[in-house]
């Protein structure tokens, strides 16, 4: 490029200098002959050199000769200087369109390179318009419009004298003489000036001329320019332009101009790609029931969010939100109405906060949310408006439902100052929360350990269920008076209490992993008891594994599988939130597959007094807690009374649990209880125990 203004300055000058020589020649062939023809010999050199030294000189030595014949040889002489000026100024011209294509294909091939090699759209356009200036030449690029996913203005822009940023509203920032243009990148702004064609679809050139109210056109003057010209970047409605200045008046012909269209396109094909490849990992940051971020894209964005926060030594906090009770929605009404009550609850809670925070599904009813505290008295109406969003009532499926929510907190950067820390510590403030029957709880240092403690028996139990180092143990069933046995209860027992560790396996998602395995170990203890008469065995199972749908047909291969009867097992269930409907088809379809069945605790809410002669049930358990009560309550000998007479009339044996004293067993009796079981009896004994207790009868 620095050599095309070389050659400019020369045809320039040499011209002019062959054009006065030869007006002097003229002036002076009347007086002066041999002068003149010496002057017309300079003038034809001087406009040969304008187009090259040698054939200046060439042009020179001809017209030096052609004086020397006189006057009529000066015309000729003047003629060929003349036409090879003429012819060799095409040819330059000429020359001069060719290397101008050339550099608008060097910017070509470089779009080509970086929309190949680039993921981002800033730094796309950064190596457009820095190719633009390094490698093809240009005195100024600019990306300017509706380009990328960011707000109206310049994307991008390089220049000969340095490298400087757009904003919306202040023209060029830090750059003098861009902010003296007064250029902004909106395309209202953009259509005022000479690049208004561009914006329609249609390449624009301005040559300049005299000085102009153009904003656009006197930045490009203030960087040197001579020329710009703006081609259209097709990018979601083709209101993307690139923009070029050029020191040559005569740059942006045909050829050039249309190698520029074509990298814009292909720029525009690229950054249309970027947006793609956005969109599509907007979507992998998408939680797809509810429309908010998932946990991959929780934590991508909370990173930013804190980074941002510590920028200026701000505070944050993050809230760990679970619902309370939806695990009873879901299982009395079904997924579908659960999935829209979560739908319901993420935007009420998307709602609450501002714009800048975040909020997050993690999984089931797990939310969470990262708030940034402009001060310190604002965090509690954050909250309470979180609470309020939760809390307000849910008209779903033509029901209506109410939830509450228990929140815990881990403050940035007191708490943590990484967001998985922060995460762990307000998962632990929201299990302290739930405990003590509160709304919200602030993450305390000091029950940091027992969470870890927590974690950590959460996985050993895990580990326990893959291993299969539970143990299973039998509590004898016994008719009394004789002690005969009536069944066996399996319990699983492991280095955990199973008041800790059975519970917490229906909370960490293992209630049926840990059932399979109870189910496998009795059933194979069955099969190796068959030469004792194959003793009926209950297992007690929880609501969980009463819905998975892998119970009945783990059921029918493991049963089929050792040959044993379905009569053999029985089934305890607890109290379910099942509707009546569906829990009905459960216990017909236990009951046809020949499964023996036991309600245990009964009373305690699963089913009523009038529904026992409709479902097929075996047993019946009156609970613990009511034989502990029987002599101290005369309300609890009346139910006692009231299921034994019950169970008589349906049919249905009925077993008293938890007998551990003389006395209870004596009152028992007295209301016609015949089966009991308890300590009183005998503790849980181990399979060998059971055995013998079966060949050599109780003592």
């Amino acid at each position: 490029m620095k050599t095309m203004a070389r050659d400019a300055r020369r045809r320039r000058w040499g011209l002019v200098l062959g054009g006065l020589f030869f007006l002097a020649a003229l002036a002076l062939r009347p007086h002066v002959p041999v002068a003149a023809g010496a002057l017309s010999a300079l003038g034809a050199f001087a406009f040969g050199f304008a187009l090259d030294f040698g054939l200046g000189l060439l042009l020179s030595l001809v017209a030096a000769g052609l004086s020397l014949y006189g006057t009529p040889a000066w015309p000729l002489s003047l003629a060929v200087s003349l036409l090879a000026a003429g012819g060799g100024a095409v040819v330059r011209r000429r020359v001069f369109d060719l290397d101008f294509e050339n550099r608008a294909l060097a910017l070509l091939g470089a779009v080509g390179e970086a929309t190949a090699r680039v993921d981002d759209e800033e730094v796309l356009l950064d190596a457009v318009v820095r190719a633009a200036v390094e490698r093809a030449g240009y005195t100024l690029a600019l990306v300017m419009g509706e380009c990328g996913s960011g707000p109206f203005g310049a994307r991008a822009v390089a220049a000969l004298r340095g490298y400087f940023l757009f904003t919306d509203d202040r023209g060029v920032e830090g750059h003098r003489d861009a902010e003296k243009a007064g250029v902004s990148g909106k395309p209202e702004v953009l259509a005022r000036t000479f690049a208004a064609p561009a914006l329609e679809g249609r390449p624009a050139v301005r040559r300049f001329g005299f000085k102009s109210r153009d904003p656009l056109e006197g930045l490009l003057r203030l960087q040197g320019s001579r020329a710009g010209a703006a081609v259209p970047v097709p990018y979601r409605g083709g209101r993307c332009l690139l923009i070029l200045g050029a020191r040559e008046r005569g740059a942006f012909g045909p050829g050039e101009l249309r190698a520029l269209a074509e990298a814009g396109r292909m720029l525009g094909q690229g950054l249309e790609r970027l947006r793609l490849l956005k969109e599509i990992a907007e979507l992998s940051y998408t939680d797809p029931l509810t429309g908010i971020l998932n946990r991959r894209g929780f934590f991508e964005r909370g990173a930013r969010l804190l980074e941002h926060v510590r920028s200026f030594e701000g505070r944050a906090a993050l809230v760990y939100i679970d619902l309370d009770r939806f695990k009873e929605i879901n299982d009395r009404h079904g997924h579908a109405l659960g999935d829209e009550v979560l739908r319901q609850v993420a935007e009420r809670l998307h709602g609450a906060v501002r714009a800048r925070d975040l909020v997050a599904r993690l999984g089931g009813d797990e939310f969470v949310a990262l708030l940034e505290i402009p001060e310190a008295n604002a965090l509690e109406g954050f909250l309470s408006r979180l609470i309020r969003a939760v809390g307000r009532p849910y008209a779903v499926g033509g029901s209506r439902f109410f939830l509450d929510a228990s929140l815990g907190v881990a403050l940035f950067p007191s708490d943590g100052e990484r967001l998985e820390e922060l995460l762990r510590k307000a998962d632990a403030a929201m299990y302290r929360a739930k405990r003590a029957g509160r709304r919200v709880a602030f993450f305390d240092p000091g029950g940091d350990a027992a969470m870890a403690r927590r974690f950590a028996l959460e996985r050993a139990l895990a580990e326990a269920i893959e291993s299969g180092t539970i143990e299973v143990v039998y509590q004898p069933v016994l008719r009394h008076p004789g002690r005969e046995v009536v069944f066996f209860e399996a319990l699983a027992r492991w280095k955990e209490p199973p008041e800790v560790f059975v519970p917490l396996a229906e909370e960490i998602g293992l209630a049926w992993a840990l059932d399979r395995l109870v189910l496998t170990k009795v059933l194979d203890q069955l099969e190796a008891w068959q030469v004792h008469g194959r003793p009926l065995v209950s297992v007690n199972l929880s609501p969980r594994s009463l819905a998975s749908d892998e119970l009945f047909p783990f059921l029918e291969r493991e049963l089929g599988r050792r040959g044993l009867p379905p009569g053999s097992l029985a089934l305890e269930l607890p109290e379910q939130p099942f509707d009546e409907r569906r829990r009905g088809e459960l216990l017909r379809r236990l009951w046809g597959m020949g499964v023996r069945l036991v309600i245990d605790d009964f009373g305690a809410g699963l089913v009523s007094l009038a529904e026992i002669k409709d479902l097929p049930f075996d047993f019946l358990e009156l609970p613990r807690s009511l034989v502990q009560e029987l002599g101290e309550s005369v309300g609890a000998e009346a139910v006692a009374e009231a299921v034994r007479a019950l169970g008589e009339r349906a049919g249905v044996a009925v077993v008293a649990e938890g007998v551990e004293t003389r006395e209870e067993l004596d009152r028992l009796l007295r209301l016609g209880y015949g089966l009991f079981k308890g300590y009183y009896f005998g503790a849980p004994m181990r399979a060998e125990e059971a055995e013998r207790l079966l060949t050599e009868g109780a003592a």
